[in-house]
């Protein structure tokens, strides 16, 4: 845990949850009215996306990510004080290529829910579509 006053970058680490993206986590909560351009980078990534939520920040890029990238973040980042990060910060991230998968959710049962409609739920991963069948036996 930093000092008071003390604003810096803690942590940079690749998400491949639901959606792919680098997410750095820093001491303070970042300032949601500054633009991030050109503060925050990707190797290889042009013209990257950023979601601020409190003292983390979501980096996304346009199309998928695999394999090692470099995330340099400039000095400059300000905080919702004013402070201002001094430092160039870079760091590693791996996104690993997950195979095309689809998982059922629970324990295999369907059953109809409150609008008597019947509801399969269930993950996918590194797919645009998926189609089901459920034939009632």
């Amino acid at each position: 845990m930093p000092a008071l006053g003390d604003f810096k970058l803690l942590n940079v680490r690749a998400s491949d949850e639901d959606e792919q993206y680098a997410l750095l986590q820093f001491s303070d909560p970042i300032s949601a009215a500054q633009s991030l351009d050109g503060l925050i980078t990707i190797s290889n990534i042009e013209n990257p996306a950023y979601t601020i939520l409190g003292s983390e920040v979501k980096v996304y890029a346009s199309d998928a990510l695999d394999g090692n990238y470099t995330v340099n973040v400039l000095p400059g980042i300000e905080n919702q004080w004013g402070d201002k990060t001094e430092k160039t910060y870079t760091s590693n991230v791996f996104f690993e290529n997950r195979l095309p998968n689809v998982k059922i959710k629970g324990n295999g049962n369907i059953l109809p829910g409150s609008t008597g409609k019947l509801v399969l739920p269930f993950e996918a991963i590194n797919l645009k579509a998926v189609d089901v069948s459920i034939v009632c036996i």
